[in-house]
């Protein structure tokens, strides 16, 4: 199976992807190994795609809901679960199959999803029994901008295998993309269950759960994630948001300016420090470190919103407001983030 690596780069460039230190930010999707994330074939705007794909996801989340229910808890997958009966095959078809598979995996490594679908389907057409072919087909659909079709194969992959925390990490970033919060952090919380080292989703949780106010949920959270990452910095960074999570703002405070001092270049702890800052009536000191962020990180889509949050525009900021359409012509963003 292509595993889903967003977790696999543990350090700066996974913790960057993640959020502004505020809460509700949304991540950007997993990727492969080796890989840059799915990047969506452009669209008007993420408003315009909603309308298109929101029929499917209702069927999709519908269908979603017979993995769930054989949950122990939220987003917690069962140790005993009640799977489908093995489909009979023969060893031709198996093998067959199996090509298919290795064939679709290669051709998406090699960044053409779209090739890859129809040799995926056909894998999962022939043994529709192996968890691996679904997820895959998910991930080629999920790059290929199908997303209604991704959700539908990533569930169907946890209908065969609801241990697969690659299928739940999944889900929970195209569930996050698409607003739907709660569905997102079931899906990470049972990924988390199945795999607590996941960097990046337990820093997605964290701000999650700081997001609706769940400050203790939170702060352990963001505790795993600085256990989850081997990078010094993001580890601190992590603590320190704990910090935050927890109320204890002055110390959280503290702890981000030192992380600043100590790595200027860090975008991270830039936006971070914006954060707290704006939390805590400093707006103007907030906006010059957002905008710090942005400038070390132009993708980091929360960066940009601190800045708009915590300054007043005027004429004189021209440059910064081409500096953002700048950003918003980029190619490589995803459909979300844009």
């Amino acid at each position: 199976m292509i595993k889903n690596g967003a977790d696999g780069r543990q350090g700066k460039e996974a913790m960057s992807r993640s959020g502004t230190g505020s809460g509700g930010q949304i991540s950007t999707p997993a990727r492969l190994p080796g890989l840059g994330a799915p990047v969506p074939r452009r669209t008007a705007n993420f408003t315009d795609l909603l309308p298109r794909v929101q029929p499917a996801l209702n069927a999709a989340l519908a269908k979603d809901s017979a993995v769930n229910s054989r949950v122990e808890g939220p987003g917690v997958a069962s140790s005993s679960p009640r799977q489908p009966e093995p489909t009979k095959i023969s060893s031709a078809q198996a093998w067959e199959a199996h090509k298919c598979a290795v064939e679709g995996g290669c051709l998406i490594k090699s960044g053409r999803p779209d090739e890859a679908i129809a040799l995926l389907q056909r894998s999962v057409n022939l043994n529709p029994s192996v968890a691996a072919y679904h997820h895959d087909l998910g991930f080629a659909l999920w790059s290929a901008e199908r997303i209604q079709e991704a959700i539908a194969a990533f569930t169907a992959a946890l209908r065969v295998d609801p241990r697969n925390e690659s299928a739940h990490r999944s889900l929970g970033h195209i569930f996050d993309g698409l607003g739907h919060k709660d569905r997102a952090m079931a899906n990470f919380q049972a990924a988390v269950k199945l795999k607590p080292d996941l960097f990046a989703v337990q820093t997605r949780l964290g701000e999650l759960y700081l997001g609706r106010g769940l400050r203790v949920e939170s702060a352990a959270a963001f505790r795993a994630a600085a256990g989850a990452t081997k990078d010094l910095v993001t580890a601190q960074i992590a603590e320190a948001r704990s910090l935050e999570a927890s109320g204890a703002l002055e110390a959280a405070l503290t702890a981000m300016r030192g992380i600043t001092d100590a790595h200027p270049d860090c975008a991270m702890a830039h936006s971070i420090l914006g954060g707290i800052l704006g939390q805590t009536g400093h707006s103007t000191e907030a906006a010059a470190h957002y905008d710090r962020a942005a400038e070390l990180s132009p993708t980091m889509i929360g960066a940009w919103a601190g800045v708009a949050v915590n300054r007043k525009f005027t004429a004189d900021d021209a440059p910064l407001i081409a500096r953002m359409n700048a950003t918003l012509a980029r190619t490589d963003l995803a459909l979300h983030v844009r």
